[in-house]
C-alpha cells in the first residue's frame, strides 16, 4: 500500500516581501462545506447562529468573531475558522475542506493597490468581504481578503 504523507498547500512564514508588500501564509483553521438539504436552508441559518453567523446570500459573505461563512454556489457555502455547531448534520451534508484551500495574508503600505491589480476590493473596516473575483472563481477556489485598520 502506498505511503501518503501530508504536506501544506504553502511553506508556513513569509513567502515574499517586495516594495514595502509583505505576502505570508496563513492558517484558515477549519474549512467545511455546507449543502442544505432541500428546504432547509432556514434551519441551516438558525444552526449557525450559535457562531454568530446566517446563510449569506449569493456572492456574499458573514463574519462573527468566531468564524465567517462565504457564499459557494448554489446551496453551498464554506464555513471558515470554526467546526459546524452540533446538529447541523441534520439539515445539511458537511464536508471537510481543510486539506483544499491555502491562505495568504497581504500587508504593508501597498496591500490595497496590490489587491486592486487582482481584482480585489476591500474596505478599512478590518472585516471579511467577499469580493467580485470570487463570484467568478467560485468552481475553481474560495477566497477571503482581511485587511487591517490604517493607523492615522
Amino acid at each position: 500500500m502506498a505511503r501518503l504523507i501530508a504536506k501544506p498547500a504553502l511553506p508556513a512564514g513569509e513567502l515574499l516581501s517586495l516594495g514595502g508588500v509583505t505576502v505570508r501564509s496563513t492558517e484558515l483553521g477549519p474549512v467545511t462545506h455546507i449543502a442544505p438539504f432541500a428546504g432547509t436552508r432556514g434551519e441551516v441559518s438558525e444552526g449557525l447562529s450559535a457562531l454568530g453567523l446566517e446563510w449569506p446570500e449569493p456572492g456574499g459573505t458573514k463574519t462573527s468573531d468566531i468564524a465567517r461563512i462565504l457564499w459557494a454556489g448554489r446551496n453551498a457555502a464554506l464555513l471558515i475558522g470554526a467546526a459546524p455547531p452540533v446538529g447541523l448534520e441534520t439539515s445539511a451534508a458537511l464536508s471537510d475542506q481543510i486539506g483544499a484551500n491555502a491562505a495568504v495574508r497581504i500587508s504593508g503600505a501597498g496591500a490595497e493597490e496590490v489587491l486592486a491589480r487582482l481584482g480585489y476590493w476591500t474596505e478599512p473596516t478590518g472585516q471579511f468581504y467577499s469580493v467580485e473575483a470570487v463570484t467568478r472563481m467560485q468552481k475553481a477556489m474560495a477566497a477571503c481578503v482581511k485587511t487591517k485598520k490604517k493607523s492615522r
